[in-house]
């Protein structure tokens, strides 16, 4: 017996749309939004942060001539990324798990357990710490780093390259 929920993608828009109507398409889509703009915010506040405290211990004289810090400089944009990043997910992510268990919560019938019903994100958010435990709203926090980190860190890479060949050939 095939147990799959889905046996395509034209499947499972049919089948969306017949049990769940257009509303069905956009479950989670609320808290999506709202955990995306602190998200963003958060990542270019904190890179901005730690630059800035970088660049403060670079021109330390103390430490300006430090082989660590120097052989970190080619790779700060990346690992200053990688570090906001780690911040910013771990700042927003209950947010993240509400909309996971909000998009999830259609798939009931194919699963052998039950799942709570949340009405609406904040029914989701509080629910989950009542029941459960504060701590559950962090569940499943590692690999969202371990995903966050690393394209955090290539974006903000790419974006101090970027940055670096610019202003090497812009006239002055």
């Amino acid at each position: 017996m095939d147990r799959r929920m889905y046996t395509s993608i034209l499947g499972a828009v049919r089948k969306i749309h017949a049990e769940e109507g257009i509303r069905g398409f956009y479950r989670g889509l609320w808290p999506a939004c709202l955990q995306i703009m602190p998200y963003m915010g958060a990542v270019f506040t904190s890179y901005d942060l730690l630059a800035t405290g970088y660049r403060h211990l670079r021109r330390s004289v103390l430490v300006s001539s430090s082989p660590v810090l120097q052989a970190l400089d080619t790779m700060q944009d990346a690992i200053l990324g990688g570090a906001a990043a780690v911040i910013s997910k771990t700042f927003v992510y209950p947010l993240d798990l509400v909309r996971k268990r909000l998009q999830v919560q259609g798939t009931q019938q194919f699963t052998k357990s039950s799942l709570p019903v949340y009405t609406s994100m904040s029914n989701a958010l509080v629910s989950i710490a009542r029941n459960e435990g504060v701590l559950a709203l962090f569940r499943g926090l590692t690999p969202a780093l371990v995903k966050a980190a690393p394209a955090s860190a290539a974006v903000f890479f790419v974006f101090g390259w970027t940055r670096d060949v610019v202003l090497a050939v812009k006239p002055y």
